[in-house]
């Protein structure tokens, strides 16, 4: 007996306290921590944690850093005193002061300049709005070759080669887009490409013409080859001449286009989109969220296509009767989404939206809306194809769920979560 209590006393487990045993890894942490980007608080409360939370929480609070005139002072003084600080920005919002402006006042882009090389290595993503660039005015920063994706908004050049020389000046784009930008001075005669565009692979690429197409005059008239896998059309005039040029240039490898309505023809000719030159499109989508009737501009270029990729055909439209009651335009969109040419669709999505803002429409509920498109689109919705969404469409509460109004929201009960670990720690 006495041999048997000391052995049987050295098998015994040794307890352990679970909350000791229980080490979650940083990867799994630091996945947690990513569902609370852009919640300032919750990640200024992570950086008191310990060494790594701290870390990868600056990480997500700098990822993304806008700059204005009210808060550029201050930021270039916490680059200079936090060195390491400007590592952690992946993407840069610059809002320029609306111009006109002040020419001799140096703009916030330029005032950056120097530390986009110096202070911010892992600039990635660049975005700026308001900027007007007066006549050789561009001042090109070295920091801008690293950036790979550039938008650009309610910006003016003082001339086209102004416009030219600063989208030059990135030449690593893998996303460009860009609206409302204009050059004072408006060619007269065809754009001569003085200016060679960068050999750019864009993933995505968003254009507008409005007022006028100096951009995609440039992209059209020089003669290198740039591809473009995903093309959206923001908006375009009664004239496309230019839009229909660049879809010669870029259609082959063209895999997804958006399109919006054409505008109203005020004076000359109009000259509609054409789309025959995209033989490679798997996905073609049409946003028309505008007051007026522009069903003949879906009606007339399903027909050009041609892709045997194609699998899905969306459609961006309000919910109101001006949209939704047209019998004949989605009669006729039924009619040819049904022909052979079209036998490899997988899904068409019908996105439906509010009522547009002061709009005197009448406007439908999700639900009468999806029963009307699914009367219009009969055929396509026997064959299984028809899918609605809706970004105004709140999901409906189960049952289940209903007997429990007060259950948590899935932050809060990560929240309650990681106040358990900060307190174990």
């Amino acid at each position: 007996m006495s041999t048997f209590l000391p052995s049987f006393r050295r098998r015994r487990p040794t307890i352990v306290n679970p909350r000791q045993a229980a080490k979650i890894p940083l990867e799994i942490e630091f996945l947690i921590i990513d569902y609370f980007e852009g919640d300032t608080i919750h990640l200024h409360s992570f950086r008191l944690v310990s060494p790594d939370w701290a870390s990868y929480a600056g990480f997500l609070l700098f990822r993304s850093v806008c700059v204005r005139d009210s808060n550029v002072k201050r930021f270039l003084a916490v680059l200079q005193t936090r060195n390491n600080l400007g590592r952690h920005i992946i993407t840069l919002i610059v809002q320029e002061a609306r111009w006109p402006r002040d020419e001799n006042r140096p703009s916030i882009l330029d005032t950056l300049g120097p530390a986009l090389s110096d202070k911010m290595g892992n600039l990635q993503a660049l975005e700026l709005s308001n900027r007007y660039f007066s006549r050789d005015g561009v001042q090109l920063a070295t920091g801008w070759a690293s950036i790979s994706r550039l938008r650009v908004r309610f910006s003016g050049f003082a001339t086209a080669k102004d416009m030219m020389s600063f989208f030059a000046a990135f030449p690593r784009l893998n996303s460009l887009d860009v609206s409302q930008c204009t050059s004072c001075d408006i060619p007269m005669q065809p754009l001569q490409c003085a200016i060679p565009v960068p050999a750019w692979h864009l993933n995505y690429l968003a254009l507008a013409q409005c007022p006028q197409s100096t951009l995609v005059d440039w992209l059209v008239a020089d003669p290198g080859e740039i591809t473009v896998d995903h093309l959206r059309i923001v908006s375009f005039e009664a004239d496309a001449s230019p839009f229909n040029a660049l879809l010669k240039k870029i259609g082959r490898g063209l895999r997804h286009l958006e399109v919006p309505p054409q505008c109203r023809v005020i004076l000359g000719a109009e000259v509609p989109l054409s789309i025959h030159d995209c033989t490679a499109l798997t996905t073609v989508n049409f946003f028309e969220r505008g007051d007026l009737d522009h069903g003949p501009d879906i009606v007339s270029l399903l027909p050009q296509v041609r892709s045997p990729n194609l699998t899905t055909v969306s459609f961006e439209i309000y919910l109101t009767t001006a949209h939704l009651n047209d019998i004949r335009r989605w009669e006729q969109v039924n009619d040819v989404l049904a022909m052979d040419a079209f036998a490899n669709l997988e899904k068409i999505l019908v996105n439906m939206w509010g009522a547009p803002f002061a709009s005197d429409m009448a406007v439908m509920s999700f639900d009468e809306g999806t029963s009307i498109m699914k009367s219009r689109l009969a055929l396509l919705e026997a064959r299984g194809l028809l899918q609605f969404t809706s970004p105004d469409v709140v999901p409906q509460i189960t049952a289940v769920e209903y007997q429990s109004p007060h259950k948590p929201s899935m932050r809060n009960r990560i929240s309650r979560k990681l106040a358990g670990w900060m307190r174990r720690r």
